[in-house]
């Protein structure tokens, strides 16, 4: 990306308050209300995309083109530092860097007093949270101030500092140690969600167990406490053990509570944690904690664009598995308005893996609701992503459930020609099984039936044909999509909405009870 291209995207990421703070930093610098660095603003501002020619027309009477590349450069300087000092009091380490800078500016004035004063300050808010690199700058400044002042007690002060400098490198030290571990953790993850490698391919994250020969300092340092907690359950979730993953996201989330301005500090973190904590209760069915844990999640300040779209990605997403998993349909429905929003906001920074999905969800939701068309135009968008062997799952599911959904919209003459498509698509897949055999052949029937009562024995045999499948294999793994299609038949073997004999499959089965009555 050129330089022109960069302040141009810098600008497009501003929001409106950021903007606004910008024409104000600007003006600060002449006497004028506009200058030529609010001009050329409002320029690229104003553009869709980015366009060199235009620019130079649209500034002539300013800017000459001869010096346009270097009004560039330093209208990328100037928003830099509008949004350094926007942000200054916004996060830990943004008030730590306008403290060492007040401290540099206050010794080299010999305002020593002064300095001193800041020192502890920065001091005290890098212990809040436990910014050790930091805490060597101004271990530093500390060192230098007392060689100015030279007290009385210098040499015991020296000494001091110096040990809390061998102390601090030892807790870096320790902790880039511990943060190794947890990226390879992180690394084997991104790995495995990345490519369809077997379990069996896949090498797993080290399980490293750290001597704990750790000065008092360090021990104390909850960031270690949460990096250890961390690496445990990163590896067990890497490793399908929910429950190990489980108490120790339950952990590190006391931790995080324990210390709030290091989860203020480290937000992004602090969001990721809660959300695969989440995502382990809703695994796990521990459904009582998830209410809260939302809460808390949703709690968090947004401080990016880039925090914005994880905090969709990862919390409509949840919200919607839960509500399934709860049968609580108003609120599934309240969640996927808020992802489709999402989908058409955020476009191509949702992954295709998780795009995919959640569609998915969005068609079941309405499937089971009864809405087919909201749920045809979410398969329509399943079938049109690239990388179709992402989700192969996902993609044969899809092709049965097209079926079922154009048989509800009475698109006959679709279904006939779908269903042949779906057939060959199906033959070809290694994983072509019982269910998609039962659902193709039971389909075909319905599309041929004379009347209700015909319907109704189709029904009856394709619930049973279904339910046998379950019976055939004690190792029997429910394939996508097996129960929802079961709902519906037993909605229709009825005469009941498949809301009903969903909501109700789901408080039995929450209650310990089988989910169908065979």
């Amino acid at each position: 990306m050129s330089s022109s291209s960069n302040v141009f995207a810098l600008i497009k990421s501003m929001n409106k308050q950021e903007k606004r703070y910008f024409k104000l930093f600007a003006t600060s610098y002449t006497n004028e209300r506009e200058n030529t660095y609010t001009l050329l603003f409002d320029v690229l501002d104003k553009m869709a995309d980015y366009d060199k020619e235009e620019v130079a027309r649209k500034t002539a009477g300013s800017i000459t083109r001869g010096n346009l590349a270097k009004a560039r450069h330093k209208l990328n300087r100037l928003i830099l530092n509008s949004l350094a000092a926007y942000h200054s009091a916004s996060s830990c380490s943004a008030e730590l860097r306008e403290l060492l800078a007040h401290i540099e500016v206050l010794y080299t004035k010999g305002q020593y007093k002064h300095c001193r004063k800041l020192i502890n300050n920065a001091r005290r808010k890098a212990c809040e949270c436990e910014k050790f690199t930091v805490l060597l700058e101004i271990a530093e400044w500390e060192r230098a101030l007392l060689l100015q002042e030279m007290p009385d007690s210098l040499q015991d002060d020296i000494v001091a500092v110096n040990q809390s400098i061998r102390e601090t490198v030892h807790t870096i030290d320790t902790i880039a140690g511990y943060r190794t571990d947890l990226d390879n953790v992180f690394a084997s993850i991104h790995r495995d969600l990345g490519q369809s490698a077997r379990a069996s391919e896949s090498s797993g994250p080290t399980r490293t167990n750290r001597k704990k020969s750790l000065s008092l300092k360090t021990a104390d340092a909850v960031s270690l406490a949460l990096m250890r907690e961390q690496h445990r359950a990163y590896t067990a979730w890497h490793d399908r053990d929910l429950p190990e993953a489980l108490d120790a996201f339950g952990k590190a989330t006391a931790l995080w509570d324990a210390r709030p301005a290091l989860a203020a500090d480290q937000s992004a973190v602090f969001h990721r944690d809660l959300t695969n904590y989440l995502s382990c209760c809703i695994a796990l069915k521990r459904f009582a904690e998830v209410p809260p844990l939302l809460n808390k999640i949703k709690a968090i300040p947004i401080r990016s664009p880039e925090q914005e779209v994880n905090m969709f990605k990862r919390i409509s997403y949840l919200e919607l598995g839960y509500s399934l998993n709860v049968g609580d349909l108003d609120r599934g429905r309240t969640a996927v308005r808020t992802i489709e929003k999402g989908l058409m906001r955020f476009g191509d920074r949702i992954d295709p893996f998780l795009r995919l999905s959640m569609h998915h969800n969005c068609s079941i939701l309405y499937f089971i609701c009864g809405q087919y068309s909201d749920a045809l135009q979410h398969l329509i968008e399943i079938e049109h992503q690239p990388r179709h062997e992402l989700r192969r799952d996902l993609q044969e599911f899809t092709r049965i459930f097209n079926l079922i959904v154009h048989f509800e919209l009475n698109n006959h003459d679709i279904v006939a020609n779908m269903f042949r498509s779906a057939s060959r698509y199906l033959s070809k897949r290694a994983t072509f099984g019982s269910f998609e055999k039962v659902s193709l052949r039971n389909i075909k029937k319905l599309l041929n039936c004379p009347d209700r009562q015909a319907a109704q024995k189709v029904f009856a045999t394709f619930r049973s044909e279904l339910l046998q499948i379950s019976k055939a294999t004690a190792s029997f793994t429910e394939p996508l999509g097996y129960m929802e299609v079961l709902f519906w038949i037993e909605g229709k073997r009825l005469g009941e909405s498949t809301s009903r004999i969903y909501s109700e499959a789901i408080r039995r089965r929450n209650n310990g009870e089988p989910a169908l009555i065979s």
